[in-house]
């Protein structure tokens, strides 16, 4: 069965899949030049350096429940891959750094995943988030391969499965 018939499969019943259209794909295209997030300390960050691997990259917010409760199963199949294959990326929607770092000091679970900041909410109105979290399933070349919206338990063996054999890809 073809990866993309697995994904499709994968990602339903749960969550929600929002089939592409050519506006979003359009998008999609220029998706890490477009989004500009910021460390937790303010410096600037080009998505670009994570072209040339396979991305997960993942909106979320501290008071989002589905949000919470999928950050450590990120953390678990992020730490089935190495990050020169695959990296899961988190980007706070709308929020400060204080917000996010306290946040995250109090949570129970170790996240060591990328976290960056879009202050200004613009990945929600640019890549017309439909709720949160939202993550964007992003090849090799920065092409979105699968929207999903929703929250979600990442590190399912047939999750890792297919993130395998993209990976190869």
């Amino acid at each position: 069965m073809p990866v993309m018939h697995y994904l499709k499969r994968l990602f339903t019943g749960i969550i929600t899949v929002i089939t592409l259209t050519q506006p979003v794909t359009a998008l999609a295209e220029s998706l890490y030049d477009k989004l500009p997030v910021t460390t937790l300390e303010g410096d600037a960050v080009d998505l670009n350096q994570y072209k040339g691997r396979l991305v997960l990259l993942n909106f979320w917010a501290t008071w989002c429940p589905p949000c919470i409760k999928e950050m450590p199963s990120m953390q678990r199949l992020q730490d089935q891959f190495s990050e020169q294959e695959f990296q899961v990326v988190a980007v706070n929607l709308a929020q400060n750094a204080t917000t996010v770092e306290s946040f995250l000091m109090e949570q129970e679970f170790e996240f060591t995943l990328p976290v960056y900041l879009d202050e200004k909410g613009q990945g929600f109105k640019d890549l017309e988030l439909q709720g949160m979290p939202s993550s964007f399933l992003i090849d090799q070349q920065g092409q979105i391969l699968e929207t999903i919206v929703g929250g979600r338990e990442w590190d399912e063996p047939k999750t890792v499965e297919i993130l395998r054999s993209l990976v190869k890809n």
